[in-house]
């Protein structure tokens, strides 16, 4: 299957983590969980922090390219492209005025930030960590 060679690039997100981070300028933490799911067609990324949650559904779409299936526990829930961060990782392509979401590997687990980079803002910066 072609697609699991795409999906490879996510695979330093596959395990438990313990997230800490700030969001809109207050400390957090919570939990995640990223794993394969239908004999590796998907990624499924699970994490509540602080009350909040989100579920991700990584895979690639119809056109071939990696996708993300958002849903949150607001109610929110739309798809981005998923496209390689030059250095590593990866980041969402925002839909309309939205933030970017990136997601880049390190040495100890990886990192999220979310912002409008352009600009200089950043709202969310969380910190994956085995537990």
């Amino acid at each position: 299957m072609p697609h699991l060679e795409k999906l490879e690039a996510l695979s330093f997100m596959l395990g438990e983590w313990v997230v800490t981070g700030v969001v809109h300028l207050s400390p957090v933490r919570g939990e995640a969980r990223v794993r394969a799911i239908l004999d590796g067609a998907w990624i499924e990324y699970t994490e509540v922090i602080d009350g909040y949650s989100d579920l991700c559904l990584y895979g690639v779409g119809e056109d071939g390219d990696l996708v993300v299936h958002h849903f949150t526990s607001e109610g929110i829930a739309d798809v981005h492209a998923v496209l390689p961060r030059e250095g590593g990782g990866f980041h969402w392509v925002p839909s309309g005025l939205g933030p970017v979401v990136r997601l880049v590997p390190d040495e100890e687990g990886f990192r999220c930030e979310v912002g409008r980079f352009e600009a200089g803002a950043l709202d969310v910066r969380l910190v994956f960590r085995r537990p």
